[in-house]
């Protein structure tokens, strides 16, 4: 066991239950804090993600994970206080060590440090999103003057984490979008050049799911930019357009998924951060160790169906790019565009 290990835990439970929440430490990190949202804000493809969450599922679960700079800027050190007494409670906490020892030594250092660690959690839990696909394809625009490429963000509801079938939509996820072989990034980037790389990801979280495609294409196309994207949405959900999954793409998706696990389990650091989805995520400590296995048996079939249940037709899309030049050529595709909430740029 590392000598040291004893004083770590002391330091991590002073932090954890006597944090000092200092005023002169809170208006510095508030102010890095404000500049982070300001310049992630900036960047197209992250804001017409942000727009395409807020909007399909709505506050709070839909808002930005690092909040908008109203309510940052709302924030004082008080609030900090009263959330850190409501929230912080043994009862919804977990302390993950990766390391050389034995287990019942260092649980009683875990329960030694912990001591004075006391309450019950006194958050209450937002009601949980139905998210709902529009009744037709929506598209609202986030206009960028002067822009030279659209940021475009696909967002369609999908089956939340502990849904059955989470395995087959990430293998379905992957064959669309996540690697350079995948058909949105053949189609868009190879086929037709419109953008320098395009991917599909399948969220899950405890409360809500979505399959989100994302891509920044040249001005000029991006009309024909999301005509590519549905029509690729419309192949993968109708096997009968005549482009059904394949052995071989379910296969590269497959070991991708399988490399990128054996990556994020490579250091401890890693280790712990992963035991800690599990733990959030109210996943069987054992579901790593046995998720090579499960992606490996996985029937073809089940991808199929994954991809079945896909809206491509009635799906929400927001595009950040120069309205000026980007909306005329929407309304010749048939798009109807709307304007973004401002609230959600915010």
């Amino acid at each position: 066991m590392p000598p040291d290990l004893a004083k770590a835990l002391g330091l991590l439970a002073e932090v954890v239950t006597e944090p000092a929440f200092s005023e002169n430490e809170f208006t510095r990190v508030r102010a890095e804090w404000l500049d982070g949202i300001r310049a992630e804000r900036q960047d197209p493809q992250r804001l017409s993600t942000l727009v395409a969450l807020e909007t399909l599922l709505g506050a709070p679960h839909g808002a930005a994970v690092d909040g908008s700079v109203p309510d940052v800027e709302k924030l004082a050190v008080k609030d900090l206080r009263e959330f850190h007494v409501r929230a912080y409670t043994p009862d919804n906490a977990a302390v993950v060590i990766v390391g050389p020892f034995e287990k019942t030594a260092v649980s009683a250092l875990v329960n030694e440090a912990f001591a004075k660690f006391r309450g019950k959690n006194g958050v209450i839990a937002p009601a949980a999103p139905e998210p709902q696909a529009p009744n037709k394809l929506r598209l609202l625009l986030v206009n960028r003057p002067g822009a030279v490429q659209s940021a475009i963000a696909a967002l369609q509801p999908a089956p939340k984490r502990s849904d059955p079938g989470f395995e087959a939509r990430q293998v379905m996820a992957r064959a669309l979008g996540g690697l350079f072989t995948s058909r949105l990034n053949l189609n868009l980037r190879e086929e037709h050049a419109y953008t320098y790389g395009a991917f599909a990801q399948s969220i899950a979280t405890r409360y809500w799911g979505a399959l989100l495609v994302a891509t920044s294409v040249r001005t000029d196309v991006t009309a024909e930019a999301i005509d590519e994207i549905v029509r690729e949405l419309s192949r993968a959900q109708n096997p009968s357009l005549g482009k059904p999954f394949a052995p071989d793409e379910q296969g590269r998706a497959t070991a991708d998924l399988i490399f990128n696990l054996g990556a994020a389990i490579e250091h401890p650091n890693r280790i712990a951060e992963q035991t800690s989805k599990l733990f959030v995520e109210q996943l069987p400590l054992d579901y790593n160790a046995r998720y090579p296995i499960t992606l490996k048996q996985l029937p073809l079939s089940a991808v199929v169906d994954a991809a079945a249940a896909l809206t491509p037709q009635r799906q929400l899309i927001v595009v950040v790019g120069d309205r000026e030049k980007i909306e005329p050529a929407l309304k010749q595709h048939g798009y109807a565009a709307e304007l973004a909430d401002s609230k959600a740029t915010e």
